[in-house]
């Protein structure tokens, strides 16, 4: 939205312009002074800087001479937008993750929590900058796995352009659990030693004696990386018999 407006005949214009379009006309107007103005914008747009005649008149302030023709130019940057996602394996855990956008001209601070199946954060129109997105700490049960962003900047360091849109992706894998237990018939304070390896490496001794032998546990109980897992009992001796796993 723009006007152009006064001279010796009063002028009163009213108009619309977009980028592609031709520059706006005012007709042969009489020489005298003219104010060129813009209305006010919508949330996508910002003023990139002052506009400029091309005779040096300040476009509130035009001197329009006799015979000249005088250009005067608007200019204006798009914002742009960053959306924040999760995503899970397995797919649609209910964790609600910490995370965080800052920076840009603005200094904006938007700390928020996601779940893999909520709708990403959108930080809502900002100004073109540089911006870091950022993940809190992780409970126990969880491994971070990447963050990415589609326009190829690293999360830490996003370079909003004008108009663009980013979507920056953090990635988590769930921890599993294994547990092991000993039962013993009839019950005693021998001492089992068991081994675990793959993924999580471990050993450890459990006893079925109902915690007599200085409170040795009967059950191993630890969350360990998803993948390939061994548990090995060590053989016991004579005088015990594996019956089952």
């Amino acid at each position: 939205e723009l006007s152009l407006s006064g001279g010796p005949d009063s002028t009163l214009q009213d108009f619309q312009l977009a980028d592609p379009d031709a520059l706006h006309d005012s007709g042969t107007v009489r020489p005298g002074g003219y104010v060129a103005a813009d209305g006010a914008l919508t949330e996508w747009w910002d003023a990139s800087g002052a506009a400029t005649c091309d005779d040096g008149s300040d476009p509130s302030s035009i001197g329009l001479e006799p015979g000249e023709t005088v250009v005067c130019t608007f200019r204006y940057t798009k914002r742009g937008k960053i959306l924040i996602d999760v995503v899970t394996d397995p797919s649609n855990d209910p964790q609600a993750f910490d995370l965080s956008l800052t920076g840009g001209p603005d200094g904006i601070a938007q700390n928020f929590q996601l779940a893999d199946a909520d709708a990403p954060h959108d930080s809502g129109t900002v100004r073109t900058g540089s911006y870091a997105a950022a993940d809190g700490a992780l409970t126990e049960w969880w491994n971070f796995v990447e963050s990415t962003c589609d326009d190829g900047s690293d999360p830490s360091a996003i370079g909003l352009e004008p108009g663009e849109t980013v979507t920056c992706t953090f990635r988590y894998l769930k921890r599993s659990r294994i547990v092991v237990v000993k039962v013993a018939t009839p019950e005693d304070p021998q001492l089992f030693d068991f081994m675990v390896s793959g993924t999580h490496a471990e050993s450890f001794q459990l006893d079925d004696d109902g915690d007599a032998n200085a409170g040795m546990p009967d059950t191993w109980d630890a969350l360990v990386d998803p993948g390939a897992l061994t548990v090995v009992q060590a053989d016991a001796g004579e005088a015990w018999d594996l019956t089952a796993i």
